[in-house]
């Protein structure tokens, strides 16, 4: 027990801040000193409220939901993985349930709560196409290596420590999130995707649903004629292959296309409910799932009028460097100055007035400290390509249209995200309808039927 902790003023106190900001600072150290130690357990009172007390019989998943709730028990994924000397264990949520910041994200290293750049990015990295990018996955994640590889005196209070091979531990830990992710049996349901409207008791998900402004359809509305061409090839594409979803149900039961909603939304139903779906969003994820096939590269379409960049030294030695990974993205350079490359091919699917700031993108991801792999710049890129090829909003789509996007995205991997993140459907449930209008469902009397 502590108590009396300031009997004597010391000049520290003046420092302190409200009750409910110390209150949660000491929530936060003691939540990190419970995950780092799951046999032991601890018990936190505040204001003769008991916030949480764990159980201390080693199991981390109890801890979790002792001092975030029980609700969160069906919402994360254990996390096993090893390379070697490194063991990556822990728990991590599903993209479908997010948080506002890194509050709910520690990093346990050799039993001791840390902070580490390399682990965050690479938690980062493993959610990048599936959640929106204004929101943090809850995270319990734990390393286990020997301590030669670790230098934990970079930080007077400790708290923060570097890796011998900080490059490895990126990509381990990216691996056993996305080895963590892709186990998850829920991903291959698009008629069980959790991102539904809230209309029960229940805690709504954490998730923003994009809404269309003035702003982000003029954005998002270019060259009729480059929609147009875009939307034929997914009608070719549709029509040449058999039909096969990745959920059994949907072959017996697929999604009908209503209507449309501001250009924008398409409007479908099933059997079990009602969707909502950013046409955007949804022909983005088909595209690069498209994209991502090709393993022989993607087209390039040659310019005729080469295009003069600039970059900074920095940049220009990164061109150099991964002139095989630009080129088989679809762009060809040559250099022809100081800092200075000529832009001969781009990418066949995206516009002319795209592509500098695609490879500026690209540059970006290589300029980071952990340089991601081939494999992940080429996603990213791809994530961009099908952005700037997907239909926009602001875009009039015939039901038949509209039919052949939701065909399309029901084959494809991850159907309820765009590959940055967005949501691409809402469902809404008989019985949620059915609370709407405050009915009990679908056994009304004949007196309260229309």
């Amino acid at each position: 027990q502590v108590e009396d902790l300031f009997f004597n003023t010391p000049a520290r106190k003046k420092f302190l801040k409200t009750n409910a900001t110390e209150t949660n600072r000491v929530q936060e150290i003691l939540s990190k000193l419970a995950f780092s130690h799951p046999e032991i357990s601890f018990k936190f009172i505040s204001g003769n409220r008991t916030i949480f007390q764990t159980p201390g019989n080693t199991d981390l998943l109890n801890v979790i939901c002792s001092i975030y709730g029980e609700t969160n028990r069906d919402l994360i994924l254990p996390i096993d993985f090893s390379d070697g000397d490194v063991v990556i264990s822990g728990y991590t949520s599903k993209p479908n349930y997010i948080k506002s910041s890194r509050a709910w994200q520690t990093i346990l290293v050799n039993g001791r709560a840390v902070q580490n750049r390399a682990v965050a990015k690479a938690l980062d990295n493993a959610y990048r196409s599936l959640i929106p990018r204004v929101g943090f996955p809850l995270a319990v994640i734990e390393i286990k290596l020997p301590t030669r590889f670790v230098d934990i005196n970079v930080h007077p209070q400790k708290t923060e420590l570097k890796f011998a091979d900080e490059s490895k531990i990126f990509h381990t830990v990216y691996h056993a999130i996305n080895d963590s992710i892709r186990k998850d049996s829920d991903h291959a349901n698009l008629k069980n995707f959790a991102l539904q409207k809230n209309v029960s008791k229940s805690k709504p998900i954490e998730i923003p649903i994009f809404e269309p402004t003035e702003e982000n359809i003029s954005e998002y509305v270019q060259d009729q004629k480059f929609v147009d061409t875009s939307f034929k090839n997914l009608s070719v594409e549709s029509n040449s292959k058999p039909r096969s979803t990745i959920d059994p149900n949907l072959r017996d039961d697929p999604l009908e296309p209503i209507g449309q909603i501001s250009k924008c939304y398409i409007v479908a139903k099933d059997s079990t409910g009602m969707y909502i779906v950013d046409q955007h969003a949804a022909h983005e994820r088909i595209l690069f799932d498209k994209f991502s096939k090709r393993t022989d590269g993607i087209p390039a379409q040659q310019l005729l009028i080469n295009a003069i960049l600039k970059f900074d030294p920095r940049e220009s030695e990164l061109i150099e460097r991964n002139k095989d990974l630009f080129h088989q993205l679809g762009f060809s350079m040559e250099s022809s100055g100081d800092n200075e490359f000529r832009l001969i091919e781009i990418p066949a699917d995206v516009p002319n007035t795209e592509a500098e700031t695609l490879i500026r993108e690209i540059l970006a991801d290589l300029n980071e400290q952990h340089q991601p792999t081939s494999d992940q710049i080429r996603k990213a890129c791809l994530a961009t390509t099908a952005c700037r090829a997907a239909i926009k909003a602001g875009m009039v789509l015939s039901i038949q249209q509209m039919k052949i996007l939701l065909d399309e995205l029901s084959k494809t991997s991850f159907p309820y995200t765009c590959p940055h993140g967005r949501p691409t459907i809402i469902r809404f449930s008989s019985d949620e309808l059915a609370t709407m209008f405050n009915r009990t469902g679908f056994e009304q009397s004949k007196e309260d039927r229309f």
